[in-house]
């Protein structure tokens, strides 16, 4: 026996991961680009997309959503506002996928699971399956631009501002235009089916069926996402909307005989005739309404005479009615109310 060599060792297999939940680290760097596209292009565009709202907001809507405007005089205001709330619901949307999808990944890089992995992979997916869905949205808007500005164009030439009227120039209209845009796309692709397929109907539909059925398994993967989208557009396009209240000063005395109020409205609550303006005393009991004058777009103001006013706090009480949402914390109030108080002195 060779004293001076040990026997050698058998050798043992470095332990393998466990199969299931464990051990899913990919064998290339793909997380990585993926990782950077989220943090880097998403994020970045997504946050340029939610500065649209305050864009939004300031937009005229005095007659609130009527797309049927018994008046017949066109308007791009509302096509235009629902456009930006729609592409400020997908900066939302794109901003918490990018989120879910950087949590889940840095939880999976500190414990690699199939669960995260598989998370990752659909977030990221799903940014490019939205994507898609809301370019085709958003090819929508011009036939809205134009069904709106048609529809309440011929209203006008009718001369006549019937509701009823409306409602069925804006059907026509929406018909003739689906059928100007969508006729050409129709023929093409029934003779693409026909060119592939046998003369029989069914063959013809199952031809279609192969080439949507891509977008279908990306639409299921992504339904979640998608819902997501759908339930923002609504919330923005409601909650899109400005009341803004100022005074020009805090301290008024002898030498300051007026407060100047501004205020400006727009979005959901641009209508005027609703906006309730009024002056108050320190314990908030209402001393007279506040008559404000029209400067355009929005835009209106008052002048306060506050010859023989006491030394006291007074305050500008703004009321509109429509529901007021605020986040932190979360409520619901039945109506807008903004105030702003202002001092008196000797």
């Amino acid at each position: 026996m060779d004293r001076g060599n040990p026997p050698p060792s058998p050798s043992v297999p470095p332990p393998s991961m466990p199969s299931g939940e464990a051990g899913v680290k990919p064998d290339n760097d793909s997380w990585k680009e993926q990782l950077g596209f989220i943090s880097g292009t998403v994020l970045l565009w997504a946050l340029v997309l939610i500065r649209l709202l305050p864009l939004a907001a300031g937009i005229q809507l005095p007659n609130g959503i009527q797309y049927v405007d018994p008046r017949g005089y066109a308007d791009i205001n509302l096509p235009s506002y629902s456009l930006l709330t729609v592409l400020g619901a997908l900066g939302i949307t794109g901003f918490l996928v990018g989120v879910v999808h950087m949590s889940a990944r840095g939880l999976w890089l500190a414990s690699p699971t199939e669960r995260l992995n598989r998370l990752s992979q659909r977030t990221y997916r799903s940014v490019f399956t939205i994507a898609k869905y809301a370019l085709g949205l958003l090819t929508a808007y011009p036939i809205l631009f134009a069904v709106v500005g048609l529809q309440r164009g011929v209203h006008r030439l009718l001369s006549v501002e019937s509701r009823v009227v409306g409602i069925v120039l804006y059907f026509v209209v929406i018909l003739a235009v689906l059928a100007v845009v969508l006729a050409p796309l129709a023929i093409w692709t029934w003779r693409v089916a026909r060119a592939e397929t046998a003369e029989t109907l069914w063959a013809r539909l199952k031809a279609l069926y192969r080439r949507i059925e891509p977008f279908m398994d990306d639409f299921l993967e992504s339904f979640p996402i998608i819902m997501l989208f759908v339930i923002l557009t609504n919330v923005t396009f409601y909650l899109s909307y400005k009341a803004d209240l100022s005074v020009s000063k805090t301290i008024y005395g002898k030498t300051i005989p007026g407060a100047d109020v501004h205020v400006q409205l727009g979005g959901m609550t641009s209508d005027f005739t609703k906006l309730h303006l009024t002056l108050v005393n320190t314990n908030g009991t209402p001393i007279r309404e506040v008559i404000l004058f029209d400067l355009g777009g929005g835009k209106y103001a008052a002048r306060i005479d506050l010859t023989g006013f006491s030394p006291d706090r007074y305050g500008i009480r703004l009321e509109y009615p429509y529901p007021d949402v605020s986040l932190v914390p979360f409520r619901v109030h039945s109506k807008v109310r903004r105030e702003q108080w202002f001092l008196v002195a000797n």
